[in-house]
C-alpha cells in the first residue's frame, strides 16, 4: 500500500486496551495509518491482528520524549500529508472519598488526564492544518449539571478541565481550520472501568464506542467544533 492509498493519519493516545484499542482496530480495518500511543509496548495481539488490516500501524510509548513522537510522526507523512485526527483517549480514574486522597493523588489524575493532553497536543500541532479533528474523550462526569457519584472528584475535576480546554482551543484555532471536540462518555466496561468498580455492568462495550469514536474523528469535525457531546445511554441530569 502506497501513500496514496491512505484515507487519514490518525494518532490514538491510550492505545493498549479498552475504547483506544478498539478504536485503533476500528481504523486499521477501514484502511487507515494509525499513529498509537501508550504506555505500554505494542502486544503481540495487537501486532498480529494489524499485520491482517488494510492500513498500517506505527507504535510509540508515551515514556518517550514527545518531541521525538512528533518527530518520528513527521518522517511516516509524505511531504504533502498532515495528521488528520488526534483522539485523546489515555486515561486514569481514581476512585477514592475526597477526604482520603493525598496531593500524590492529584497529581497523578491530573498528570495522566490533563497534563498529557496538553503536552501531546503542543507537541503534535505542527502536523496539523485544515481539516485536522482535535477530540478529547472526557466523562459525564466532567460535564457540568450531570450526575455526580462519590469517590470520582478527581476524576470528574480532570475530565472537567478538559471539557474547557476543548472550548478554549476550539476559539483560537478556528482560523486555522483545526476542529477540537470533546466525546463525555458515559460508562463503558473497559479495564478501567473494571479496576475502579469491580462487579459494575456497563451497558456499552469497547468494540461499539471505538468505532463511534473512529467515526467521530473521521466526520465529526463536518458538523461540530468547540462542543462537548454527551455519549450516555441514561438521561445524564
Amino acid at each position: 500500500m502506497n501513500d496514496s492509498d491512505y484515507k487519514k493519519n490518525i494518532v490514538v493516545t491510550g492505545a493498549s486496551r479498552g475504547i483506544g484499542l478498539a478504536t485503533v482496530k476500528y481504523l486499521l480495518s477501514s484502511g487507515h495509518r494509525v499513529f498509537g500511543l501508550s504506555r505500554q509496548n505494542l502486544h503481540a495481539e495487537l501486532a498480529t491482528f494489524s499485520a491482517d488490516q488494510p492500513g498500517e500501524l506505527h507504535w510509540y510509548t508515551t515514556d518517550t520524549d514527545l518531541a521525538l513522537v512528533s518527530q518520528a510522526v513527521s518522517g511516516v507523512l509524505s511531504e504533502n500529508e498532515q495528521l488528520d485526527g488526534l483522539i485523546h483517549n489515555a486515561g486514569l480514574l481514581i476512585n477514592k472519598p475526597f477526604s482520603e486522597t493525598t496531593e500524590d493523588d492529584w497529581v497523578m489524575q491530573f498528570e495522566v488526564n490533563v497534563f498529557m493532553v496538553f503536552r501531546c497536543t503542543r507537541a503534535l500541532e505542527s502536523l496539523m492544518g485544515p481539516g485536522s479533528h482535535v477530540v478529547h474523550i472526557t466523562s459525564m462526569g466532567g460535564v457540568q449539571g450531570s450526575s455526580k457519584f462519590p469517590g470520582l472528584s478527581l476524576y470528574s475535576a480532570a475530565k472537567g478541565a478538559v471539557s474547557i480546554f476543548t472550548e478554549s482551543l476550539s476559539t483560537e484555532w478556528v482560523d486555522r481550520g483545526i476542529a477540537v471536540n470533546a466525546l463525555a462518555l458515559g460508562a463503558v466496561q473497559t479495564e478501567m472501568l473494571d479496576e475502579a468498580f469491580p462487579g459494575l455492568e456497563a451497558p456499552v462495550q469497547p468494540a461499539e464506542m471505538g468505532g463511534y469514536v473512529a467515526d467521530f474523528c473521521l466526520k465529526g469535525h463536518r458538523l461540530f467544533n468547540g462542543k462537548i457531546l454527551q455519549v450516555a445511554m441514561q438521561n445524564p441530569a
